[in-house]
C-alpha cells in the first residue's frame, strides 16, 4: 500500500502505485514510479503504507489524514 503525502497531509492511498498519478504538476507512470528508488518516491510525497492493528498511525511523519481520504482504520508509514 501507498499513500501521497501533499503539504503534510495524506491526500490519496493506493493498494499498488498508479498506472499513472500526477504530483506538482508533473506527470509518472507506473513504469518510472516502479523504477524509483524509495528515497525518490518519498521526495515526490509517495510513502509506502502498512496496514496494522492498532491505533492510526502516521504520527511519526507529524502527518494528517485527510478527510476526503478514503483510509483503513489503521494505517502505518514505514520507513524502508
Amino acid at each position: 500500500m501507498w499513500a501521497l503525502v501533499e503539504s503534510g497531509t495524506v491526500t490519496q492511498t493506493f493498494n499498488e502505485l498508479p498506472s499513472k498519478l500526477t504530483v506538482s504538476n508533473r506527470n509518472y507512470d507506473k513504469a518510472e514510479l516502479t523504477a524509483m528508488s524509495d528515497s525518490e518516491r518519498k521526495a515526490i510525497g509517495i510513502y509506502p503504507v502498512a496496514t496494522a492493528v492498532g491505533a492510526f498511525r502516521i504520527s511519526r511523519l507529524g502527518l494528517v489524514a485527510a478527510s476526503s481520504c478514503p483510509l483503513p482504520a489503521s494505517i502505518e508509514v514505514n520507513n524502508w
